[in-house]
Order: structure tokens, then sequence, then C-alpha cells
């Protein structure tokens, strides 16, 4: 990727920044405070996990729970992109 000015951009982390720059220079509104109106629209936006259900989610895993679910996945499913069937996470 060339910069302007014609420098050239080859490391993966030079074309983050570059990317991340322009980007931000591109959308960001300097000296808009957004705060307000963000809190007057999540007024109205309803509630789908409540403050119990929140507390139940973000508890530490216990060993003994995720073993029990891990059991109970079908067997010869690949439940994500690696590729990894349950049959690995049952014997592992």
């Amino acid at each position: 990727m060339e910069r302007e000015g014609g420098v050239f951009l080859d490391t993966q982390e030079d074309l983050e920044k570059e990317l991340n720059t322009f980007f931000k220079d591109l959308l960001e509104e300097p000296g808009f405070d957004r705060g307000g109106a963000i809190e007057n629209v999540l007024r109205f936006k309803p509630r789908k996990i409540m403050d119990a259900q929140n507390e139940m989610l973000l508890r530490p895993i216990d060993r003994q729970e995720l073993d029990e679910v891990v059991k109970q996945m079908e067997k010869g499913k690949a439940p994500g992109p690696d590729g990894f069937t349950t049959n690995f996470s049952h014997e592992f």
C-alpha cells in the first residue's frame, strides 16, 4: 500500500496503523459529544438480559459444569471453525 507522498507500507503493523488513522480521520467528529444522544436512545431500548442473568453469565466457569456440557454435545459435530469435532473434546 502506498501512503501519500509515495511512501510504501509493507508490514502488517504499518498497514493497520495507516488504515486506523485514515478511517478515524474520515469518520470522527472532533469536539462533538454523542454521550447524551446515546443515553437517550438506550433509554428506549428494551433490556434483554436482566441483572441476575448478567451476573450468572459473568461468573467464572466451573470445571464440573464445563465437563457436563461437553459430554452432552452430539458426537461427530464441529461446533467451531477450527474443524475439531466434539469427539476431540470428549476424548481430551
